[in-house]
């Protein structure tokens, strides 16, 4: 029997963007989402979509959701982390305090247990909403919190999954700074730690609705031998394979010799998704779009595409999310398909970044 592919989202409790909501529908078992408590109330309503779209958005959430209340060991685990992150010597100001007019990242206090807000109070780096409840914290260190507590809640099985670029640059920072207090990080020039694999073209869903999507879903849930829960295997095991192949190759004839290999491979499967899908047995299903994947961790196991690349230091001179080169990645980020990330075996450790 196959594994179930399951992924976790963050940094979010909704899905902040309708091509991940496809992308969810068509290559997840399931999402799970960090909810404060159980039966969280799911509604779109706060973001602006119309009646008929929030109602859509709302029930393709309730197909793929599966809700995570973080445990107690979780918590410790993150508590540890976030704390041991809070305390490294020598961070910059503005990652430890609010700029401008910026009211904070909001964090529900249940997430995290009360120690880890008392001690971050302590530290002067986060307050409490009274009327509320929430915990506020600078931006750019709520966003690290989060990242720290998605990885702390995901499983070996799990692969941490957004829709947002900032997110991939969190995760950067993030594992900056703690390998830095582990002392194991040694900084230069031009970082080594991020490296380029490029791409490989994979399903472009823009090609279908979202009302298509939930219908697959939920004929998956209806049959007896679901084809659809096959495609998806058959997808990301091939993928999987196809991506390490791509990081492995030694120049761009190779890696364009992967890309041919991987569509004719999938080509069985496309069918499938055309006939499945109601579309025309000529159109095609691969995105031109290749800022496809993006993969932040073991360079061998899932799915891997666009790492980041070249980004300076957090601690440096400035910051990725301020530098041109980020800024270049988060243009490209509009067309983008999704971010993954694998996830370290070991959850007290920062996610492995390619070298």
């Amino acid at each position: 029997m196959m594994s179930m592919q399951n992924a976790l989202y963050f940094p979010h409790i909704h899905v902040r963007t309708e091509h991940l909501m496809k992308s969810a529908l068509l290559l997840w078992d399931q999402v799970e989402f960090i909810t404060p408590f159980d039966n969280y109330p799911i509604s779109y309503h706060e973001f602006g979509y119309n009646a008929e779209d929030r109602k859509e958005l709302e029930h393709a959430h309730r197909l793929i959701q599966v809700e995570h209340v973080p445990s107690a060991e979780e918590k410790d685990l993150a508590h540890e982390r976030i704390i041991a992150l809070a305390t490294t010597p020598n961070l910059p100001e503005w990652f430890l305090k609010n700029e401008g007019q910026d009211a904070g990242f909001v964090i529900h206090f249940e997430k995290l247990f009360h120690r880890t807000w008392q001690d971050l109070k302590a530290l002067g780096i986060a307050a409490i909403d009274r009327e509320d409840g929430d915990g506020i914290l600078p931006r750019p260190f709520g966003r690290a919190t989060m990242t720290i507590l998605a990885q702390c809640c995901s499983g070996n099985d799990t692969q941490l999954v957004t829709d947002s670029a900032v997110a991939t640059e969190d995760v950067r920072q993030t594992t900056e700074i703690e390998e830095r207090k582990r002392n194991e990080l040694q900084f230069e020039a031009e970082e080594r730690y991020f490296s380029s694999i490029g791409a490989l073209n994979i399903v472009d869903v823009d090609e279908f609705t979202l009302s298509q999507m939930i219908a697959f879903r939920e004929r998956e849930l209806r049959e007896k031998t679901p084809y659809q829960r096959v495609f998806r295997q058959n997808y990301w095991a091939k993928l999987d394979q196809a991506a390490q192949q791509y990081a492995a190759a030694k120049n761009d004839a190779e890696r364009r010799r992967v890309r041919k290999r991987f569509q004719s491979d999938m080509a069985g499967e496309f069918e499938f998704l055309k006939e499945e899908l109601g579309l025309n047995t000529a159109e095609a299903l691969f995105s031109v779009d290749t800022a496809a994947l993006v993969t932040l961790g073991a360079a061998v196991g899932g799915p891997a595409g666009l790492a980041v690349a070249g980004a300076r230091s957090v601690l440096g001179k400035i910051t990725g999310w301020q530098s041109k080169r980020n800024a270049a990645l988060q243009k490209r980020a509009a067309a983008s398909y999704m971010y993954v990330f694998r996830n370290e075996v070991n959850s007290r450790k920062p996610l492995k970044t390619l070298e």
